[in-house]
């Protein structure tokens, strides 16, 4: 395979990787639904992505026809941003929805993610089931004959996976966030020519403030990493 190089990878990526090998490969169907507890041999009856309802958007959503009758699933996936507000409750109670109104027989809720994203926890993060994208990758590595397409979808799961494992966990810290809310208000009145981004929320293991000064090329980043105490100055 010729050398691929993937940088900025966004969770859209994933979600159409993802689209694309439940509609199009039979093989990754059966074994992610064997991965979430659902029959392998349910059939592909529709797939889309980002369903807008009343309670919220889900990332993917796939309906099933399945022994028992309609089965769908709702997919949030996550490759580093923080949870939104009652996300996992909103997906609870759009499935309840589908179930209500007679859309389906039954309805699970799943989260897609690097394995770093769920810290220590061990659990799904309030979905029903949850999946890691090393798993996923580690699917597209032991199958034969997926040939350039097969690397180029394990080059862009890695990308995923390093970016999810740079230091963020999903939920925000409060006190993080306004340690970082400081440092930018500092840097702002001080050194505004660092020209440092203003923080969205942050986890507690946040720890690389990045610069964008203009008189740098594209290519020479300028980061502060606060556990070592130390300016970084990289070069692509």
């Amino acid at each position: 395979m010729s050398n691929v190089r993937i940088k900025g990878v966004l969770e859209q990526d994933i979600d159409l990787l993802l689209l694309e090998e439940f509609v199009a490969s039979p093989q990754f169907l059966a074994w992610f639904l064997g991965q979430i507890q659902l029959p392998s041999n349910a059939i592909l009856a529709d797939a889309a992505r980002s369903v807008s309802t009343t309670t919220g958007e889900s990332d993917l959503e796939l309906t099933l026809k399945a022994p028992l009758g309609v089965v769908k699933v709702l997919i949030e996936n996550k490759v580093g941003a923080a949870f939104q507000l009652r996300q996992a409750e909103r997906y609870r109670e759009r499935a309840e929805n589908y179930k209500r109104n007679q859309s389906c027989f039954s309805a699970v809720t799943t989260i897609i993610a690097p394995q770093a994203y769920f810290g220590q926890r061990q659990d799904a993060l309030g979905f029903d089931h949850r999946v890691f994208y090393e798993t996923i990758l580690n699917w597209f590595l032991d199958s034969v004959g997926l040939g350039m397409r097969g690397e180029y979808k394990c080059t862009l799961l890695r990308t995923a996976i390093e970016r999810g494992n740079s230091g963020w966990i999903l939920v925000p810290d409060a006190i993080a966030t306004l340690f970082w809310c400081n440092y930018w208000e500092l840097a702002d009145a001080i050194a505004p020519e660092l020209q440092m981004r203003k923080p969205e929320d942050k986890p507690a293991t946040s720890a690389f403030v990045r610069f964008y000064p203009a008189a740098l090329p594209s290519k020479i980043w300028l980061r502060h990493g606060l556990p070592y105490g130390t300016v970084h100055l990289l070069f692509s």
